[in-house]
């Protein structure tokens, strides 16, 4: 339709609401300053509209990630610290006898912390897979027409969620083998079958 006509129909006089322009950037400054004067209520270059769009989104999912991964760090480590203390509670009595028998503490302490290495070696694939089908599934979710997520996981994530898994097990094997050092051997000798 022609704009004449549009205008005719809506009863008003002629009006722009908006114009895209294609400039050439060696005259972009002088557009600026003649926009400036004029009555245009606003403009925006696109070029510079993107860069600050993507900046923004740059940001916000930097900020998202940093709080996911530091939640995820906190969760880690409590599932393999409260697995690590469970398993020293209901092997403790055994433990303490393996003591007063004549175990050393690195042998009780070989014994506790290989079982949750044992129950750790297999959680480290397990866990990869299940985080790398889960995003596939989260991504394809929030797919639509006007939007599209690549799968993109890098190796290097994969090596941090690792470096993580085995730094809260570390940390974890030695908070527990503080607490072996005092298990109670008397309570053991005293304690009827």
């Amino acid at each position: 339709m022609q704009l004449g006509e549009l205008n005719r129909l809506l009863a008003e006089p002629e009006t722009y609401s908006g114009v895209n322009l294609l400039l050439d950037p060696a005259h972009e400054r002088e557009l600026y300053a003649v926009l400036k004067r004029t009555a245009a209520a606003a403009f925006s270059v696109r070029r510079g509209t993107l860069a600050n769009y993507q900046a923004m989104t740059h940001a916000a999912m930097d900020f998202i990630r940093r709080i996911e991964v530091i939640f995820s760090v906190i969760i880690a480590f409590g599932v393999v610290y409260n697995s690590a203390r469970i398993a020293l509670a209901e092997r403790s009595r055994e433990l303490s006898t393996l003591r007063v028998l004549g175990f050393r503490r690195s042998e009780i302490s070989a014994v506790l912390l290989g079982e949750i290495a044992a129950l750790a070696a297999p959680a480290i694939p397990l866990g990869l897979l299940a985080g790398h089908q889960l995003t596939a599934v989260v991504l394809s979710a929030m797919s639509s027409s006007r939007l599209h997520l690549p799968f993109l996981v890098e190796t290097s994530t994969y090596a941090f969620a690792v470096l993580v898994f085995a730094a809260a097990a570390l940390v974890s094997a030695l908070v527990v083998r503080r607490r072996l050092d005092a298990l109670d051997l008397v309570a053991v000798l005293k304690a009827r079958e």
